[in-house]
């Protein structure tokens, strides 16, 4: 049975180096009767003498001492190398998880965090769903089909634990030869007796129309639609504008027709991004790990 300390050998080590207690003592941040202890034990553990004590207070190695020497130096190097490797394995992340998206916000975030996860963590394998409906996420959230969600946070349920991590402002969406498609701003107060088309998903026009009554408003809701790319299309041929939180990189819609966004003059309440998962769940290493990607990407992309 082992019956000596890897702080025994460190204070060993720092001795012979220092060649007295109380500089190894300095080194060690250790007090001088402690070091003097330590090499006590560790000398009778062993069966051995390893310093001759001088008068001056300095320590000569005995020949087992010299032995210990390098003895000591391997034991150490290997409980360092084996507390390195434990560490690397634990923050080694591997296998397969499975996470849900909302729909319009997956086409902004999911791609980035892949691409990151797939250079950090190349052994874990992550299936992404994209479902419509809040409701459709939470699903898969409560049978365990996805372990984390991120979703927009319309008012989320309390059995559900979120993390806030990016807030997005509504824009308007404006054909191109739109009065107000030159000025630097739009006024959703300006816009409000036009036609409007409305992203209909649930929840979101719930959020969508209480901007209206924050500036006073009631809008002409012309067409209804769930799906974001037919909204891009009808505004771009001028059959109304519309309000939408996400920023498309090309003002151009599906077929082929450009379109302005702009951000609106009024304070209007913005829409956060949150990361979810049942409150009395605990988040494996894996779903950590895309967690904190997802912050870092949310933190840069909207900034």
């Amino acid at each position: 049975m082992i019956s000596f300390t890897l702080r025994q050998l460190e204070c060993f080590l720092a001795a012979v180096e220092e060649g007295s207690v109380t500089a190894a003592a300095s080194r060690l941040h250790m007090s001088q009767s402690s070091v003097s202890v330590a090499l006590a034990n560790l000398e009778r553990s062993l069966g051995v003498q390893l310093f001759v004590r001088t008068h001056g207070r300095r320590l000569l190695l005995t020949d087992p001492g010299h032995d210990m020497v390098m003895r000591a130096q391997r034991l150490l190097e290997d409980a360092s190398g084996m507390a390195d490797r434990a560490v690397a394995q634990e923050r080694v992340v591997s296998g397969e998880l499975n996470v849900s998206c909302y729909s319009t916000l997956a086409p902004f975030l999911v791609p980035r965090v892949l691409e990151r996860l797939a250079a950090s963590h190349p052994q874990l394998h992550v299936t992404c769903t994209d479902p419509p409906t809040f409701e459709a996420l939470e699903r898969s959230l409560f049978d365990g089909t996805c372990e984390l969600g991120v979703a927009y946070d319309h008012g989320l349920p309390d059995y559900l634990a979120a993390e806030a991590i990016a807030a997005v402002s509504p824009h308007a969406v404006l054909p191109a030869d739109h009065r107000l498609a030159g000025d630097e701003r739009g006024s959703l107060a300006a816009l409000a007796d036009e036609p409007y088309v409305l992203f209909d998903a649930s929840q979101a026009s719930t959020y969508l129309l209480s901007l209206f009554r924050a500036v006073g408003a009631t809008p002409r809701v012309r067409y209804r639609t769930t799906n974001v790319a037919l909204v891009h299309s009808l505004v771009a041929r001028g059959l109304g504008y519309s309000i939408l939180n996400q920023r498309p990189a090309q003002l151009v819609s599906p077929d082929g027709v450009p379109f302005v966004v702009k951000p609106f003059a009024e304070a209007l309440p913005a829409l956060r991004i949150v990361l979810i998962h049942p409150d009395r769940s605990q988040l494996t290493a894996k779903a950590a790990a895309f967690a904190a990607t997802c912050r870092d990407v949310a933190a840069a992309v909207y900034a």
